[in-house]
């Protein structure tokens, strides 16, 4: 074991090794036919870096052909030994004999590549076995966040290349080689031979039941992808169309499962361009589509693989800058919502949680076809208190990310330069935030957070414009329910909603002084034991890359989210209140011409403008007006219908005329314009010039000018080579004919024409621009 652990550390310091060849591939084959592990693990080591070294040298085909010639006796071994048995879990030698067989059968594959390709459907079943068999062996263990930073960190970390199982994290170790050798393998496939290795896979899935596993196919598939898509031919979206295929014909819940958290693993790898979102859109719709009948457990573990996917394919194609494709998931979406709504409950749930994680990509699309999405439109029916809490609470973070969600687009960080929120949208949460106050039936703890977390949405989305809405909702909160001599469970909740959205308020429109009130208000309330107790005490700073804007660190407790809270006042008052002339304060100090701007008012001025327009009694309606009047998405028609008072036929041009928005919707414009013959007479008419007057002679050889000339030199030059065009026809004729059609000389040109009685007609000369010709081609040469 010492001279096998001298070789590796001999191969792994040079930079040549294919004199090391010989002896390596003799002795490592000699030691693997050996049963006692430690041999076979120290030859695995040296197989793993020598193939590494080899396949980093392009120069080395005669040394990979030694390996090939000995592949009989080197990877039926390494098969065997990947298959052995494991007694138990904390069988450490059998774990580390089967990790540097993978690992050794990983870059055999790798250093090799097509040469294998016979060879690979009985390289890949030992591989695909013991990935299955890791798995299940250690199904007790919190497998979903190791796989994500196995997904997330595979590309990232180097090539392994120690067969040494090591003690820190052996698991994930593990898996990334099973990931490595998988993928290795299936880059030996010829590209003919691609469709077939796929349908083994499946069916080796199919045959151990792999897809009820929840790591397996997640992490075959998506080795898979990674090595189709690093062939010449990006072959990643044959693995994309199989799983596909796959899932529209079989019928089992449990593949269903599987092939969509595939699937999200392939979106993440193969691009999004062209057509391949709607493809994938198409196939996301049809299984929302599909009737429920498999029981709750496998309803919720589809309904969390679609969102999953859905969140998947809308950042690999925003990633991709892919708009259309974008705009029609958004609409398809917003489809299959009008859809399921008519089929049960669950199903339209389903379509509210795609649509949930979707709704920040809205405010990608240009605010010209944001009529054509009308999400708001569509969220009414789901804000109200007709429907249960779960459709409230996803019809509320799809508002939230209408007004300032942001999407996801793989760098880490919340980039909001291309981003805008509609207006519409601004006015229709000002109306809801109203409606939702005023319901004291059915109203939950998380219906309170969701609509603190909405409030400061409204104020990243609208930013200061937002304030004159915000105090006057906030104030009138505090109003309805700290006046009474007791207070509610209701009431305490929307109070403690009060001073959360004043710290998130603070935060947001950046006002240290006004988010530090807020604590401490909430901080003296907690004290005296004025709190809600349905909430935490401190606010939830962790939140999504998605949510950064939209999170206002109001956190229910799990256990009574649900519960209805009830609006009888039978618990003492709150006191400790927030001071709303104090606020008022902090703006004045703040000095800021935004926000006195946003009041019409001055700096002097604005405290009396913000009692006015915020602080008094009928502050609540104005506002109210003021927001349903700006909310209206539908344009009343005209009492008589539009109509041209000209015949369509003999219409040749219209101009359309932009006039100003506050006139009258009924105003008389002329419908006729400048015709296309009207100009061409203006134009002879400014340069004096008849349709009949002649530009040229017949016999003067004319060549066509560029349609836009920009300047002078390339008249000179079109002019050169006319002359030029003239003299080489002309050649070869005789000297009485070169007489008789000899061009006019350059007095006789500024002077007119020559007629044939001697005298000279004096014509018009104008220096014509050639793109003001309306259809002319061809002009003097002299």
């Amino acid at each position: 074991m010492v001279s096998l652990k001298m070789l590796r550390s001999l191969i792994e310091k040079s930079v040549v090794v294919d004199g090391f060849v010989p002896h390596s591939v003799e002795i490592c084959a000699t030691l693997l036919a050996y049963s006692e592990s430690t041999y076979q693990i120290g030859a695995a080591d040296v197989l793993c870096i020598l193939c590494y070294k080899l396949s980093l040298s392009p120069a080395s085909e005669s040394s990979r052909r030694l390996i090939l010639d000995a592949k009989g006796r080197l990877i039926p071994p390494l098969q065997k030994m990947a298959s052995e048995a494991i007694a138990s879990v904390n069988d450490t030698i059998a774990n580390h004999t089967r990790f540097a067989a993978i690992l050794a059968i990983g870059h055999i594959a790798n250093c090799l590549g097509g040469t294998l390709s016979n060879d690979t459907r009985d390289m890949i079943a030992p591989l695909l076995m013991n990935l299955l068999m890791l798995i299940r062996e250690r199904a007790k263990q919190p497998l979903r966040e190791e796989t994500e930073i196995v997904l997330g960190e595979a590309e990232v970390e180097e090539v392994i290349t120690s067969a040494i199982l090591p003690a820190q994290d052996p698991l994930l170790v593990y898996k990334k080689a099973s990931c490595f050798a998988i993928g290795a393998v299936a880059g030996c496939v010829t590209s003919a031979e691609v469709d077939v290795f796929l349908s083994k896979v499946i069916g080796f899935l199919d045959k151990k039941k792999g897809w009820s596993t929840y790591t397996v196919p997640m992490l075959i598939f998506r080795a898979l992808t990674v090595a189709m898509e690093n062939r010449p031919q990006l072959l990643g979206f044959s693995v994309y169309q199989c799983l596909c295929s796959i899932g529209r014909t079989n019928k089992d819940p449990t593949v269903r499962i599987g092939v969509l958290r595939s699937l999200r693993e392939c979106v993440l790898v193969v691009p999004m361009t062209g057509g391949r979102p709607r493809d994938l859109q198409e196939y996301i719709l049809a299984v929302m589509e599909l009737p429920v009948t498999t029981g709750e457990r496998y309803d919720n573990a589809t309904s969390e693989a679609l969102v999953d996917l859905t969140s998947a394919l809308m950042l690999s194609t925003y990633k991709r800058r892919n708009t259309s494709q974008l705009q029609f998931i958004l609409s398809a979406l917003l489809d299959a919502l009008r859809k399921l709504e008519k089929v049960d409950e669950s199903c339209t749930l389903m379509a509210l949680r795609c649509m949930a994680v979707a709704s920040p990509y809205v405010r990608t699309a240009p605010l010209s076809d944001r009529s054509s999405l009308n999400v708001t439109g569509l969220l009414g029916k789901y804000l109200d208190s007709t429907s249960s809490d779960q459709q409230r609470t996803m019809g509320i973070r799809i508002l939230r990310g209408i007004l300032a969600g942001v999407p996801d687009d793989g760098s880490g960080e919340a980039r909001t330069g291309l981003l805008a929120t509609d207006e519409n949208d601004i006015f229709f949460a000002q109306e809801w935030l109203w409606r939702i106050i005023a319901d004291k039936s059915s109203i939950t703890p998380r219906c309170v957070v969701q609509v603190a977390h909405t409030l400061v949405a409204l104020c990243n989305g609208y930013g200061t414009a937002v304030f004159p809405f915000l105090l006057t909702w906030l104030h009138h909160v505090q109003a309805t329910f700290g006046a009474a001599p007791h207070t509610s469970e209701l009431g305490r909740a929307w109070l403690h909603m009060v001073c959360v959205c004043v710290i998130g308020a603070g935060s947001a429109l950046e006002l240290p002084k006004l988010a530090a009130y807020g604590e401490d208000i909430l901080t003296r309330r907690l004290a005296a034991e004025e709190g809600s107790p349905f909430f935490k005490s401190t606010l939830d700073t962790e939140h999504r890359l998605s949510e950064c804007f939209t999170h206002s660190g109001l956190v229910a407790h799990s256990k009574t989210k649900k519960s209805i809270l009830s609006a009888e006042e039978n618990q003492p008052p709150v006191t400790k209140l927030v001071s709303f002339d104090f606020i008022t304060s902090i703006l004045v100090d703040s000095e800021r011409n935004d926000i006195a701007h946003i009041f019409g008012t001055t700096l002097p001025e604005l405290k009396v403008a913000v009692d006015q327009q915020c602080l008094q009694p009928n502050s609540v309606d104005r506002c109210r007006e003021i927001s349903q009047q700006a909310s209206v998405a539908e344009v009343e028609p005209m009492p008589q219908p539009f109509s041209l008072p000209l015949d369509i036929v003999d219409l040749k041009e219209v101009e359309v005329t932009v006039v100003d928005g506050q006139q009258a919707k009924e105003t008389t414009f002329t419908v006729t314009g400048t015709s296309l013959d009207e100009k061409i007479d203006s134009i002879l008419k400014h340069f004096n010039v008849a349709a009949d007057t002649p530009l040229a002679r017949p016999a003067i050889a004319a060549a066509p000018l560029p349609l836009f000339a920009k300047d002078d030199t390339q008249l000179d030059v079109s002019v050169k080579s006319a002359h030029s065009a003239g003299s080489t026809e002309q050649e070869g004729k005789s000297e009485e004919e070169e007489e008789k059609e000899k061009p006019f000389t350059e007095t006789e040109t500024k002077k007119g024409v020559l007629l044939s009685t001697g005298e000279v007609e004096h014509l018009p000369f104008h220096s014509l621009w050639t793109p003001t010709l309306p259809s002319s081609q061809y002009v003097n040469m002299n």
